[in-house]
């Protein structure tokens, strides 16, 4: 399991694995404010029975995270969003949980207080194993809400001693778990639309490389595979000036390595 870090982090988000498999559908802006507000809760402590957990986001709080030109329109409008928004848990079960994701939000002239339901508290609260970590400094990078939740579904089988991981799941419940209706009926539309923008992005914006690979059933597209590893940490040449003179210290270098050339250099005013 990958070290806890929601402790050592307020921008953190903490979810219950059947959380991050469940069903539903989010614009990146209700996306991000629904991470944004998990993150300021204990994922440690339950709550008592029958009380909800209030959590409240400031637009300077927003701004800071997102860098957008009108952070409190976006909290507003996301939130008020927020409130019509369900989400499904064991979606592709024959015993499914439907609930809304939050029961009220709050408005003041700079800031939105977000109440979680007693109910969806239990999938972001109390947990000792079993739980996805999503980093809010990664989500910000990110232009679409399809690849949040494709980087959550990854997040969620990462194991970070291994040199590469695996995620394998049907092209229905890929369907059914980003709640795509009759939308991208053929694969061809869905790979186009949802699949190559994705995984492109996160070859772009994440700390992986991956590779998306499919197997059939007959003629259809039946499974997708997604293979990631991580990025190098450094890559092409690196120069550093000694003496009036450059000196090149390395290529597709680790920062650890950089670090050590560094400071073996004579003239160390550090």
């Amino acid at each position: 399991m990958n070290p806890r870090l929601d402790n050592e982090q307020s921008n953190v988000a903490v979810q219950d694995n059947e959380l991050v498999r469940s069903a539903y559908t989010m614009t990146l802006v209700e996306k991000r404010l629904l991470l944004h507000a998990i993150s300021k809760i204990d994922s440690h402590k339950l709550p008592k029975e029958g009380q909800n957990i209030n959590v409240e986001i400031t637009a300077k709080q927003w701004e800071a995270l997102y860098n957008t030109p009108q952070p409190w329109r976006d909290l507003k409008n996301a939130s008020r969003k927020l409130m019509n928004r369900q989400v499904t848990i064991n979606p592709t079960s024959k015993k499914t949980l439907v609930m809304n994701w939050v029961d009220s939000t709050e408005y003041s002239s700079d800031s939105v207080k977000i109440s979680f339901g007693n109910k969806v508290s239990h999938y972001l609260t109390g947990m000792l194993s079993k739980f996805t970590q999503i980093d809010l400094l990664d989500v910000a990078k990110f232009d679409s809400a399809y690849t949040v939740r494709l980087y959550e579904l990854l997040r969620q089988v990462e194991r970070k001693h291994l040199p590469e991981n695996w995620l394998r799941i049907s092209v229905e419940e890929f369907r059914i778990i980003f709640d795509l209706g009759n939308k991208y009926d053929r694969f061809s539309y869905l790979n186009q639309r949802v699949l190559t923008p994705s995984v492109r992005e996160l070859n772009k914006k994440s700390d992986w490389e991956i590779t998306l690979t499919t197997e059939k059933k007959g003629r259809a597209v039946h499974m997708l595979c997604f293979a990631f590893s991580p990025k190098p940490q450094s890559q092409g040449e690196l120069f550093i000036e000694e003496d009036g003179v450059k000196k090149r210290i390395g290529g597709r270098t680790s920062r650890d390595d950089i670090a050590a050339a560094l400071m073996n250099l004579e003239d160390t005013n550090w």
